[in-house]
């Protein structure tokens, strides 16, 4: 095999419940978790050592944060936990802003699981990718194989739920970078009770959006005392035409709109274009089989 080639995609919490916290201070959470077609791309070429090198917009910015840090130790890890004594060249092009609550360093690091599993024909071993995704951080196991799921646990426990309809999202940031850590030290509100798990199978936009009724990301409130824009940006979102439900991403600051059209997303990311000339905008949808 001369490469393996992955894409990281950006992490979209469509809700996000925070049901309690354990004595080792990990929170219980509860998230139905989407992945958008627009994220990070991972290649991995020959090489007798184990690197890693950072190119596309975001290099130079991801060179400075820890993100980058996690990406070598899932590979580090991966190595010493098969025995394995191959090298590999991992080369990351990184689109996803940091620390935007895209969850970009999980799903580079899921990525390089998965991608060097292939790599170097690691096969059967799903329980240890598993147990070193969860070692690694709460969003890194549903990353190891991106695709719609209910996330439960410290992030742990991952359910796959088919999406069978086409979502269009508008991503927004006001490029202010929000560390998660910084986000739940602010957190005070009351735990979530927790639900009951969501149809494994969402068949029409209609149904998502039903389903999400009710539904918010808890850690809103917290972003929002941090980074006043967020309540801007969520504002705005909803102002759009089309725009059927909108929400914080993760830890935020990003926050997202959901569309039904193509159209109607296009309209609503000119409309942000000109009106929010500092904002970092994306138009994406969600990843569907």
């Amino acid at each position: 095999m001369t490469h393996v080639r992955l894409f990281a995609p950006a992490k979209l919490n469509l809700f996000l419940h925070v049901t309690g916290k354990r004595p080792d201070g990990y929170h219980l959470l509860e998230s139905l978790v989407g992945f958008c077609e627009f994220g990070d791309t991972l290649t991995i070429e020959p090489s007798e050592l184990l690197s890693l090198s950072i190119q596309g917009t975001l290099a130079e910015e991801l060179q400075a944060d820890a993100h980058h840090k996690l990406v070598m130790q899932a590979a580090t890890q991966l190595r010493i936990r098969t025995g394995c004594i191959l090298g590999a060249k991992i080369t990351l092009d990184k689109q996803i802003p940091i620390s935007a609550g895209l969850g970009g360093g999980s799903s580079d690091a899921g990525a390089v699981i998965e991608g060097l599993s292939r790599y170097w024909k690691l096969w059967d071993i799903a329980a240890l990718k598993h147990a070193l995704a969860v070692d690694l951080g709460a969003d890194v196991p549903v990353c190891v194989r991106p695709q719609t799921a209910f996330v439960g646990g410290i992030g742990e426990q991952v359910t796959p739920v088919s999406l069978e309809c086409e979502v269009y999202v508008l991503l927004v940031n006001p490029n202010i970078a929000l560390p998660t850590a910084q986000v739940f030290r602010h957190f005070k509100s009351e735990y979530a009770k927790p639900e009951p798990m969501p149809a494994r199978r969402i068949t029409s936009f209609d149904a998502l959006i039903d389903g999400l009724a009710g539904k918010r990301n808890m850690l809103e409130e917290a972003a929002t005392e941090i980074a006043p824009a967020i309540a801007d940006m969520l504002y705005a979102l909803r102002s759009t035409a089309g725009c059927r439900m909108a929400a914080m991403a993760g830890s935020g600051a990003t926050c997202f709109g959901l569309y039904r059209t193509q159209a109607e997303l296009e309209d609503a990311a000119q409309q942000m274009q000109r009106t929010f000339l500092s904002w970092w905008i994306q138009p994406t949808k969600l990843r569907c089989p």
